[in-house]
């Protein structure tokens, strides 16, 4: 789910609504909690240890993406032959529309780890509320 370019207005039954900024602030958050579902389904990610594996995994990766792309820059800078030159630039822009998406990759998945650890936090919070609500209920009056 991508809405881009966002319109100005969007129309409900011949009334136009305007986008405001507080609106697209909630599309953007939508379209990136969108991005991290996919992502989760799309590499199986059950629980938190896969996922860190998996940015795990991601960043190494990167880490050759971006060795690959430095060489070539290198290897660029040194050619002479300008046919060469354009080939070698070809294969920098292949690599990086690959980093951004690895990029992209491990930024949601910070993400989704930040969420979920202060999410599991929030539960645990609640749940202590519960449990001293509940003694104290049971805890008899004294007059």
């Amino acid at each position: 789910m991508k809405i881009d370019p966002l319109p100005q207005r969007i129309e409900l039954n011949n009334y136009k609504v305007p986008i405001k900024k507080e609106m697209k602030i909630a599309i953007k958050h939508l379209n990136s909690l969108s991005e991290q579902t996919i992502l989760l389904t799309e590499n199986k990610i059950n629980n938190l240890n896969d996922l860190k594996s998996f940015r795990y995994i991601q960043g190494e990766n990167l880490r050759i993406l971006k060795g690959k792309r430095e060489r070539l820059w290198r290897k660029r800078s040194k050619e002479t032959n300008p046919e060469i030159k354009e080939r070698i630039t070809h294969e920098i822009d292949d690599l990086k529309v690959w980093i951004k998406k690895v990029n992209k990759d491990i930024i949601n998945c910070f993400e989704i780890e930040n969420r979920t650890i202060l999410l599991k936090n929030q539960l645990e919070i609640n749940n202590t509320k519960e449990i001293t609500k509940e003694k104290k209920k049971d805890k008899p009056r004294e007059i």
